[in-house]
């Protein structure tokens, strides 16, 4: 969409009357805590992105080097896990030499039973004490693998911390200053993009055969006492069911009691168009 300068002189009736309106967002805070910075003030432009404060994150830091602690520690456990298994490995792995060898001499009546169920006995147990290791580690794993998804959450939580505008825009509103205490879904501050404005105009249901979205129209503002300046608009939305004419609205149509409401979107890239400004279109220019 481009905008016209021309400038005309006012006539009776258009085909539409309303208000410019922006896309309003709320945006809240996504953590509990206080403020510690907050760089915004109303009127303020905003991009995409930027990061204008944080929340408190010091709790949550404490947290987070809690758990790389713990888990430092049962990493510790399991190196030193890991070198038992090793011992014990070279143990069976002796024991079973002198295993194969006595119940060798045994079968030659070469040694005792004593002898025979003694390095079996120690063979069966540094078995067993091989496993009991084993599943010490896993369970050290597990709980690593715990903490690294706490830590994980920890670290969501400490970007939620940070206020992240999400559209550019202008700030309409701030809600909180620095030190008060958010909280998740308080609102933080309103903004809009006011790049693109909204004319919202009601027509009457003898105009809606004229009328199409993606339709190009003319849009009319006041420029003076007599004269109107006149905008590029192309309508986005068409209501599908009628509503009383609001009070403030004109129609062309004087007698006409219901209205549909249409949305047309102008360019305002010179900042021209404010919220709440009144203006007009002609459907059929």
């Amino acid at each position: 969409m481009f905008m016209l300068t021309a400038c005309s002189e006012k006539k009776e009736l258009s085909d539409g009357y309303g208000n410019f309106e922006a896309k309003e967002i709320i945006i809240s805070a996504k953590s509990q805590g206080e403020i510690v910075n907050f760089h915004i003030e109303e009127g303020m432009k905003l991009e995409t992105g930027q990061q204008i404060g944080i929340i408190d994150t010091t709790m949550l830091a404490l947290k987070k080097e809690q758990l790389i602690t713990q888990i430092k520690g049962f990493r510790i456990k399991v190196e030193s896990g890991r070198k038992k298994i090793n011992g014990i490995e070279r143990k069976i792995e002796l024991l079973a030499k002198e295993k194969t060898r006595i119940i060798g001499l045994f079968r030659d009546n070469a040694t005792t039973e004593q002898n025979r169920d003694r390095i079996v006995a120690e063979y069966d147990i540094a078995e067993i004490n091989k496993k009991v290791a084993e599943e010490d580690i896993k369970s050290l794993d597990y709980q690593i693998e715990s903490l690294e998804k706490q830590i994980a959450q920890l670290n969501e939580s400490l970007d939620n911390c940070k206020i992240i505008n999400p559209i550019a825009g202008i700030v309409l509103e701030k809600y909180l200053e620095e030190n008060e205490l958010a909280a998740p879904g308080r609102p933080l501050y309103k903004i809009a993009d006011l790049r693109k404005m909204i004319l919202r105009v009601y027509i009457s249901g003898s105009q809606l055969s004229n009328i199409r979205i993606g339709q190009n129209v003319e849009v009319l503002i006041d420029l003076n006492n007599t004269q109107n300046q006149s905008l590029s608009g192309k309508i986005s939305w068409i209501s599908s069911s009628a509503e009383f004419t609001p009070k403030n609205i004109q129609t062309k149509e004087e007698r006409v009691s219901q209205v549909y409401a249409v949305k047309i979107l102008v360019n305002n890239e010179d900042g021209k168009l404010k919220i709440g400004m009144p203006g007009e279109v002609d459907l059929l220019n």
